[in-house]
């Protein structure tokens, strides 16, 4: 339980971060692609909710007794939809804007490495970064979707659909701290095995972490800003864990 809390304070302790007037133009730009990306989802999606809905539960069998669950499993099927779009929405945006999520992370390490007088990132080392990202953001998308297909088959079965939600929050979690922080883990040179090996090591910060991460990603508004607090977030726990900062209760972080 203390893992869990100590991973949910990484969260806070993000979104003081990116409040930090030295990250302002790192968080400006994400900001941008989000808001882009968000108006144009639920502009195209918003009206397909319903039908997609009504389409899963038509796939239930005709049971008389499963009638009685028909609400329940509405609402079951209803989440899951939900989460299908604000999957799509952080690997739409996070695919995008995957090099200025790295520039945002180095920018963050300096800053709680007391390197922050460093020269910036240039923009061209920005642009050179972009096969890299994707490659990594495509590599987290191919652990992802298998695992994501077992469970909405498992979600399928009638018995097994009241504790889908609690599957779901597990798994969404986890694979929501694997995205946010291989930031910082790729900015140090280590491969995605290597940062799955850290997240075990690590297992219950990592799902505090990332749970709350995935919570506010369903938040409309509060998702636009929360994958750059969930960067600058990663960063810390990243650098604390590596023992390259000093472990130490959360103390105001923001310039005056």
């Amino acid at each position: 339980m203390q893992e869990l809390v100590k991973g949910s304070q990484d969260l806070l302790a993000g979104f003081r971060l990116i409040r930090e007037p030295k990250l302002r133009l790192f968080v400006i730009i994400p900001l941008l692609i989000n808001i882009v990306v968000f108006v144009l989802l639920i502009t195209g999606l918003s009206g397909y909710f319903s039908g997609w809905v009504d389409g899963l539960m038509g796939l239930l069998p005709g049971w008389e007794w499963l009638a009685v669950l028909r609400w329940l499993m509405w609402l079951v099927f209803g989440f899951l939809v939900v989460l299908l779009i604000a999957y799509t929405f952080v690997f739409v945006a996070t695919l995008i804007g995957a090099p200025f999520y790295g520039l945002l992370a180095a920018e963050v390490e300096k800053l709680l490495t007391g390197r922050s007088g460093e020269e910036p990132t240039s923009w061209g080392q920005v642009l050179a970064s972009f096969p890299r990202s994707i490659s990594r953001e495509l590599a987290k998308l191919w652990y992802y979707v298998p695992r994501a297909l077992a469970l909405f088959l498992l979600c399928l079965v009638p018995f097994l659909s009241p504790v889908a939600p609690f599957i779901w929050a597990f798994f969404s979690g986890w694979t929501m701290a694997l995205e946010f922080i291989d930031y910082p883990a790729d900015n140090n040179g280590r491969s995605i095995s290597d940062l799955k090996q850290f997240m075990k090591r690590h297992r219950g910060r990592t799902l505090g972490f990332g749970m709350l991460s995935w919570l506010c990603t369903l938040i409309p508004v509060l998702n636009l800003v929360s994958m750059q607090a969930s960067v600058a977030g990663g960063v810390k726990f990243w650098l604390q864990a590596e023992g390259m900062i000093k472990s130490e209760p959360d103390k105001p972080m923001i310039s005056d």
